[in-house]
């Protein structure tokens, strides 16, 4: 079976052929805007197959070159500017670069300096975010387009992510003591013990890693507030948190946006009865749900304990 999913544009933006599980497996194909292929892929039941991956710019000139062993890039790569002419020359040990040369667009040599730069990004003890994937048990989702979302569907998905502001609510009174007299007296405990919040970018940007590679998967590059809002936009129903959809027709966009705005943001992983689960849990049971019902959804909620 083939994937599918296009462009704004209407041209093909990737084709990934999949085992009867929905688990990639076969050729990959990934393509520019205006058609031109980006690169090519190969996997074998969910694992990308080792050997030299070479891309492509936009108006067919290469763009990179780099052997994957093991799921790490190891050994010479090279990388070439638009226009023809290296921009860099290097090595890779275990995925990470130990050595590199760069040049500009007029092949000039470029300096730079052995310096290891680390960033530390920490977040207030009292913002916290939590994932729940949303336990669907019917075929009513099968069809789902965010676009054109009818009134019993977008209700049903209110539902969904209120029972899980329901449980994170009941759950830090519980674990903060908040008595029945406290809510109904609406107390100052009561208050700061739990509010929502609503999901802004420049609340949570200083989480991201802007420098992350999803490697030649990724065309909504960088990581930044305009890439933020094409994701939310084209996967997510917006409440105080996001609903976030996966379906067929996402599914590069969906792993693509776990992996640079979810994932950094450390949310804990709850299942479709709040439990506590693995990131990894969470990713093998959202595809279990959307190769039955064809589609899976999560709720993000985004909420203060101060």
């Amino acid at each position: 079976m083939i994937e599918k999913e296009y462009h704004e544009n209407g041209n093909l933006k990737g084709e990934t052929e999949v085992n009867s599980e929905g688990v990639r497996h076969g050729i990959t194909k990934i393509y520019h805007e205006n058609a031109q292929l980006q690169v090519l892929l190969e996997y074998t039941n969910g694992k990308q197959n080792d050997g030299e991956i070479i891309s492509f710019h936009d108006n067919g000139n290469k763009a990179r070159c780099v052997n994957l062993s093991d799921g790490n890039y190891e050994g010479d790569f090279i990388e070439w500017h638009k226009n023809g002419v290296i921009s860099r020359k290097g090595v890779y040990e275990n995925d990470e670069i130990v050595e590199e040369q760069l040049w500009d667009e007029d092949n000039n040599p470029i300096d730079k300096k052995n310096e290891v730069i680390e960033q530390y990004k920490t977040k207030d003890d009292y913002m916290n975010f939590s994932l729940q994937l949303i336990g669907i048990t019917n075929q009513d989702f099968q069809s789902l387009d965010l676009e054109n979302l009818n009134k019993d569907l977008e209700s049903k998905m209110y539902e969904f992510q209120e029972k899980h502001e329901e449980f994170l609510m009941k759950r830090e009174h519980e674990s903060q003591g908040i008595t029945q007299e406290d809510i109904d007296n609406e107390t100052d405990e009561f208050i700061q013990s739990f509010g929502l919040l609503e999901l802004l970018y420049e609340d949570i940007e200083d989480y991201f890693d802007t420098n992350i590679d999803l490697r030649f998967s990724d065309d909504k590059k960088p990581i930044g507030k305009e890439s933020f809002e094409y994701y939310v936009k084209n996967l997510c129903l917006r409440t105080d948190g996001l609903i976030i959809v996966r379906d067929n027709g996402s599914l590069l966009d969906w792993t693509n946006f776990i992996s640079k705005y979810i994932k950094p943001l450390d949310p804990e992983y709850l299942d479709e009865n709040f439990e506590q689960i693995s990131f990894d849990e969470f990713m093998d049971k959202s595809l279990e749900i959307e190769s039955k019902y064809g589609c899976s959804l999560s709720s993000l909620v985004y909420y203060t304990n101060e």
